[in-house]
């Protein structure tokens, strides 16, 4: 019985130690992002495939950046039209930590672990959770906060819901740009 325990131990520290290394491989491209998510899956994000990309900036130990996952989650169940899509550039954080962080959160859609920061400094992304919304040729149309408040529940206004239902309904934004919350990301330099 022990042994049976040691060789399945193996088996899942090796096949951990493979997807960790394989989320770090992916690529900015001209319309969109390719690359490996959290969960090992391969991640081609074709800005032009959808009405909008919201890409959001999450940390797995921040809880400003926690406190938001449920809004955001909520918003990609609720917004098909719309593709979303995790980005992990916190240098400072534990990958195993993060990995099971996000599986746990079950968000619905792929995580990307941006581990030489690369993303992140392209965009310009400062907080988590920081929220880059591209049309559908790839030009930033939001860039900003989820909702007014670090903390979630006492969120008085829902700048990305807002946001969000500016575009289903044909406009662009009326806030192009909103004040970030939360922990800092931690950039590699």
């Amino acid at each position: 019985m022990k042994s049976i325990y040691i060789v399945l131990s193996l088996v899942l520290f090796v096949n951990s130690a493979h997807l960790l290394s394989a989320i770090e491989d992916f690529k900015i491209t001209s319309n969109g992002l390719n690359g490996v998510a959290h969960s090992g899956d391969p991640v081609a994000i074709d800005y032009s495939k959808k009405k909008a990309t919201i890409l959001v900036f999450l940390s797995s130990i921040c809880p400003c950046s926690d406190s938001h996952t449920s809004i955001v989650k909520k918003l990609a169940a609720k917004n098909p039209a719309f593709q979303f899509v995790g980005i992990h550039s916190n240098h400072n954080e534990n990958k195993a930590r993060a990995l099971a962080y996000f599986k746990g959160k079950e968000l619905g859609f792929p995580v990307i672990h941006d581990s030489e920061s690369i993303i992140g400094k392209s965009l310009g992304a400062v907080k988590t959770p920081h929220i880059f919304i591209k049309d559908s040729k790839g030009e930033t149309i939001y860039n900003g906060s989820v909702t007014d408040s670090s903390n979630a529940k006492t969120a008085k206004i829902q700048h990305l819901a807002n946001a969000l239902n500016q575009i289903k309904n044909g406009q662009k934004p009326a806030e192009p740009e909103r004040k970030t919350l939360g922990c800092y990301i931690s950039m590699k330099e």
